[in-house]
């Protein structure tokens, strides 16, 4: 499997592979590496429910919406947790941290403009909640790169459903980033081009990929597109 190390590897990849009608991205995880505040934030709330949690409960949640977390993590420690105000709570939790401490990964603008550069759209999908995803690609002068955002809400369909439509919505050859396996082998079995991004909390992960790169903050500074 081939691992993309530089901006310089990236731009040759989406080259040799394009041009893409479309170009699908995951946030967490993708977007920024921002997994390990999101354990951070339930473990925060654990705690205070009076449950502690192994340092690496997280990674068999990554990738669910904060209902299927909350519904799993009820079940695994006999709590009965209020979703709605568990989800407000764990906001002013998350957001100041990711706000503050957190960057988009290093790939995200030269992957950006090398896709920008041909015509490419590019969307967000996401199992993450919009009112949370938006703020920061405002903070990070992303959001105007991004043709459009599909978070999760109750009324939504789930995310394989959403990734499932924009698939097959797609005129030309997509583009897929993702650091989930199952959403990874979706693009490929659709006929994408699939980029795995590798962090913490998914060392096992990826192999449906095409390519792979490792998460990692851009430097300060590396606001531009």
């Amino acid at each position: 499997m081939r691992r993309l190390r530089t901006p310089a590897d990236l731009s040759t990849f989406i080259r040799s592979r394009g041009p893409f009608e479309l170009c699908i991205w995951d946030f967490d995880g993708v977007v920024c590496d921002s997994e390990p505040w999101q354990a951070a934030s339930y473990e925060t709330l654990l705690s205070r429910r009076g449950t502690h949690p192994r340092a690496d409960f997280f990674e068999s949640y990554v990738g669910l919406t904060e209902t299927e977390i909350w519904d799993r993590l009820d079940a695994r420690y006999d709590l009965a947790t209020d979703g709605q105000a568990a989800a407000r709570e764990r906001s002013e939790v998350l957001r100041p941290a990711l706000l503050t401490e957190a960057r988009p990964n290093w790939f995200v603008r030269p992957a950006l403009a090398a896709v920008r550069a041909t015509g490419t759209r590019s969307v967000i999908v996401s199992s993450g909640r919009l009112d949370v995803i938006e703020p920061y690609l405002d903070a990070w002068s992303l959001a105007p790169l991004f043709d459009a955002v599909s978070g999760q809400a109750p009324e939504v369909p789930s995310k394989t459903e959403r990734l499932s439509t924009w698939l097959a919505s797609a005129r030309g050859r997509v583009l897929l980033f993702e650091d989930v396996d199952a959403y990874l082998a979706l693009g490929s079995a659709r006929g994408a081009v699939v980029v795995g991004v590798l962090h913490g909390l998914n060392a096992n992960s990826c192999r449906s990929a095409d390519a792979v790169m490792i998460a990692s903050p851009e430097a300060v500074g590396s606001n531009s597109s």
